[in-house]
């Protein structure tokens, strides 16, 4: 009605036909249960440089498999191992497990690892949370892993990447995986040092 309200619509027939650039993404878990699970046996799964990095696929070293991604050329500390992470993976407001292991081979003998993610809020603001953070011996493997993070409501252009606090050293990635939320991810076991008598962990008793 363009004049006054009430009357209806008889519809005989309705067809639709959804455009090729249209087409849902569905993503289903794999044989073991996960949203995804990057390895980088091939290639780097899609990671980028962030910022001046460089990243590739390589047998220098590993945590499983025969290769690992290696990250290169930092010259800030958030310059790392980049990769796009779609809705259709992980669901803004829903929680998920995800794990990534990390190695370095050169620099001071501890750093301070990131696994990050950056995504514009409901407001198109840029923002920032840190998915997990661990600190790393160097030549040890170690894992950055949070059980359950929830990815922020409204949540959009989301990526993930490792970065590290301060420094720029060079590392490896291997193994990172999403999980549905609550899920154990196994990872290399982590060595506990201490000193008998100090009882807060400071150095000192």
């Amino acid at each position: 009605p363009t004049k006054s309200t009430g009357g209806y619509a008889d519809i005989d027939f309705f067809d639709y036909e959804r455009a090729e650039f249209n087409t849902p993404v569905i993503v289903e878990q794999d044989a073991d249960g996960y949203w995804f699970h990057y390895t980088y046996e091939k290639n780097a799964d899609g990671f980028s440089g962030r910022g001046s990095a460089s990243v590739t696929s390589t047998n220098e070293q590993k945590y499983a498999g025969e290769k690992s991604l290696y990250c290169s050329e930092r010259e800030a500390s958030w310059n790392g191992a980049l990769h796009s992470l779609s809705s259709a993976v992980c669901e803004p407001g829903k929680s998920y497990s995800f794990s990534a292991n990390v190695l370095y081979t050169e620099g001071d003998p501890t750093d301070l690892f990131h696994f990050t993610l950056q995504y514009n809020d409901a407001a198109g603001e840029v923002q920032y949370e840190k998915i997990a953070s661990e600190t790393v011996k160097k030549g040890e493997w170690t894992q950055l892993k949070n059980t359950s993070f929830t990815i922020p409501e409204g949540a959009s252009g989301m990526q993930i990447y490792i970065e590290t606090d301060e420094s720029t050293n060079s590392f490896y990635v291997d193994e990172m995986i999403c999980a549905p939320d609550g899920v154990k991810i196994d990872g290399p076991a982590v060595e506990i040092e201490f000193t008998l008598g100090d009882l807060n962990d400071d150095g000192t008793i």
